[in-house]
């Protein structure tokens, strides 16, 4: 009767572990799933993840700024760059939007917000972009760290 008890009591604990593990990889998987595309692109090895946004208020605003820094290697970065099918940036390139210049404000309308660990420098040698018209993706890779932003205004 004793052992009963013993097998019941570790076959409980067994199963709320388990129902634990299956819960936040089950949250993860769901934040995975509503994240941003450039958020969604980074390897599952990406460390010292940060994200930031910024949504138009109100229940028409189409407007947002996205931002992502994260570690990961160059290799990894190349793959990062297939997998949202960005091109490269050149100085002579026209975007389809005629007053769109890649850049690494992250156009911040109305606000003068500015996350801390936002720090890419200014050149756009190394840089990638998706045209989307009206919205853009901006990847770069420094040091280690990939920098993505996305937008549309």
């Amino acid at each position: 009767m004793k052992n009963k008890r013993r097998v019941r009591l570790l076959g409980g604990i067994i199963v709320c572990v388990i129902l634990v593990v299956a819960c936040l990889g089950g949250q993860a998987s769901i934040r995975l799933l509503f994240a941003s595309p450039i958020r969604r692109a980074l390897p599952w090895t990406a460390r010292e993840v940060h994200e930031w946004q910024w949504n138009e208020p109100g229940l028409t605003g189409q407007d947002y700024t996205y931002l992502v820094k994260a570690r990961i290697s160059e290799r990894q970065f190349d793959a990062y760059v297939d997998r949202l099918d960005l091109s490269p940036h050149s100085p002579d390139r026209d975007y389809e939007h005629s007053g769109f210049s890649p850049n690494w404000d992250p156009h911040l309308p109305g606000t003068d917000q500015s996350p801390v660990w936002w720090d890419p420098s200014a050149s756009l040698d190394g840089t990638y972009v998706y045209d989307g018209g009206s919205w853009w993706i901006v990847a770069k890779w420094e040091n280690g760290i990939v920098y993505a932003v996305s937008y549309c205004i």
